[in-house]
């Protein structure tokens, strides 16, 4: 009974340890419960701010990506060439004026070294390469480049070198402009001022031999009738008088030519003046039997023009195309309106002996002339016409077969029609 009594005392304490064992576990079990959420809550936080950074690089990288092609577009399409190279010397970026003036298109150049595609210059301080070594920027320098065709074309450059943030040296960059228009601009204003001074000269000259000359025609024409009774001496005097009158041709292209020009402008019946000039150049024109051809609109329309100066610029280019005719041809005049654009368009056109391609931008130059009867003032003299009534001129030849000049001038001087 009494070992009954033992063995239930050492079950209820048993009973009771396991009682404790459970409420620990309980406990334990609630504390590893409340942890887990607690670690869950802290890893929800951590999604939802890697998910915040994500979504903040992820706009950083567009918005880098966006800046990087927009600037990539301003370099490309810049006014001025870009040439950028690594350093070794490799060109990583070409932009598209670069290729214009170059004539090397840009897949090409990216990828090549720039020594080997445009070649070492004269002056290697002058090679964008070169600047890798010396890291010497150039402000505003000259230089030629090689273009695809294989000539040089003058550009004005700027280089410097590119540093990464270290300021180690990672590439050199070289901007450059054209200067082929710049230099034919300068050559042009060049040529003008020495023709300006050239006219200022031949009109002087001019003036010195026209008050000789009408003494010498004056006593010329005495002396031829004087010599009444003698036909043979007469024309003789008759050469002298001639040769006066061409004197006197000269020398008043020359003033003509020199002086400021001041047009009245009037209205006037174009094809009636057209016509009346014609009729002026008839009797050199059947010399050679060449026939002329006038074609125009039905209409006739009044054009705002100085009649005088109209009159010598057609009468200078039909006797330059005379000149220029064989025997037995023809010379068409043509006159078109363009209304809408306030624009007439006057042509004239011979199958003579055309104009050589190496001298045909040198035909309206004052004192050049490829006849040796000619002053080289004609053409010179149509071309000042022209442009002092606001118009334009262009010439169409082919040596051998003719020449045909297009002069187009404003209808009205004001630009509007009424």
């Amino acid at each position: 009974m009494a070992r009954d009594k033992k063995d239930s005392k050492h079950s209820d304490e048993e009973i009771l340890d396991l009682i404790d064992a459970f409420k620990y576990f309980d406990k334990t079990t609630t504390a590893l419960n409340q942890a887990y959420r607690k670690l869950e809550r802290k890893i929800e936080e951590l999604r939802s701010e890697l998910e915040e950074k994500n979504r903040l690089l992820s706009g950083s990288v567009a918005e880098t990506t966006r800046i990087k092609n927009f600037l990539a577009q301003i370099l490309d399409n810049m006014s001025s060439g870009l040439i950028v190279i690594d350093n070794q010397g490799v060109i990583t970026f070409f932009n598209k004026t670069a290729e214009a003036i170059t004539g090397i298109p840009v897949e090409e150049a990216v990828g090549r070294n720039f020594d080997d595609l445009f070649g070492e210059p004269k002056d290697l301080s002058h090679s964008l390469s070169a600047l890798l070594r010396t890291e010497k920027a150039q402000y505003k320098k000259e230089k030629n480049i090689i273009t695809r065709g294989g000539s040089a074309k003058p550009v004005e450059f700027s280089n410097m070198v590119v540093l990464d943030e270290k300021e180690e040296v990672m590439g050199a960059a070289e901007i450059f402009e054209d200067l082929t228009e710049i230099r034919s601009l300068q050559e042009e204003v060049r040529r003008r001022q020495t023709l300006v001074e050239l006219g200022e000269m031949a009109a002087n000259i001019a003036h010195e031999i026209r008050n000789p000359l009408g003494g010498i025609g004056g006593f010329a024409t005495l002396l031829e009738r004087d010599l009444e009774d003698d036909p043979e001496k007469q024309k003789l005097v008759k050469r002298i008088l001639e040769g006066i009158n061409s004197l006197n041709k000269i020398t008043s292209d020359v003033l003509m030519y020199t002086r400021k020009i001041e047009p009245e402008i009037r209205p006037v019946n174009i094809k009636d003046l057209i016509e009346e000039t014609l009729s002026l150049v008839r009797i050199e024109a059947e010399n050679k039997n060449i026939q002329f051809s006038f074609k125009h609109p039905k209409e006739s329309i009044d054009v705002e023009q100085d009649r005088n100066l109209f009159k010598q610029m057609l009468l200078n280019l039909l006797k330059n195309s005379i000149n220029a005719s064989k025997k037995d041809s023809s010379i068409v005049i043509v006159l078109k309106w363009k209304l809408l654009d306030n624009l007439m368009e006057l042509s004239v056109k011979d199958n003579g002996c055309g104009i050589e391609p190496d001298v045909v931008d040198k035909i309206f130059n004052p004192f050049f002339t490829t006849s040796s009867k000619g002053t080289g003032l004609g053409l010179a003299i149509v071309r000042q016409v022209v442009e002092v009534h606001k118009g334009s001129i262009t010439v169409d030849s082919v040596p051998g077969k003719g020449a045909e000049f297009k002069i187009t001038l404003p209808i009205l001087q004001d630009g509007a029609i009424s």
